[in-house]
C-alpha cells in the first residue's frame, strides 16, 4: 500500500514479493484504492471544480485540503475494508507470517 501512493504500477509489481498468492492477489487487488501521484492532479481538479467551486478566500483553500485529506483517508479505509471482506469470504485461507531480515549489527566497522 505505501508504494501505491507514490505510482500504483510500482506497487503491483512490488506484491511480487508477497509469498502467498491469496495474500498477493488481495495486495495486487486492493492496490487501486489508494490514490497515487498520477491521480492527484485529477482528484485535486474536480474538488476544485465541482466541490469548492463557489467558495471564496482562505475557506476555499481549507476546503480543498480537506476534501483531499478525506479522500486518501477514504481510500486507505476502503483498502482494509476490502482486503478483510476479501481475506473472510472469496479469498479464504490460513494468513502467512511476514518475516523481515536485517543484516547483523553491532561489531566492528571494517577501516578502508
Amino acid at each position: 500500500m505505501c508504494m501505491g501512493f507514490g505510482c500504483n504500477a510500482a506497487g503491483i509489481v512490488g506484491c511480487r514479493i508477497i509469498d502467498s498468492p491469496r495474500e498477493r492477489l488481495i495486495a495486487m487487488i486492493t492496490n487501486n484504492f489508494v490514490p497515487c501521484n498520477g491521480r492527484f492532479p485529477t482528484i485535486i481538479a474536480i474538488i476544485s471544480m465541482f466541490f469548492v467551486g463557489g467558495a471564496v478566500g482562505v475557506t476555499s483553500s481549507i476546503l480543498s485540503a480537506l476534501l483531499l485529506a478525506g479522500t486518501i483517508i477514504l481510500g486507505i479505509l476502503m483498502t482494509l475494508v476490502i482486503s478483510k471482506l476479501l481475506s473472510m469470504t472469496i479469498l479464504k485461507g490460513i494468513p502467512s507470517s511476514f518475516t523481515l531480515e536485517l543484516p547483523p549489527t553491532g561489531g566492528r566497522r571494517s577501516a578502508r
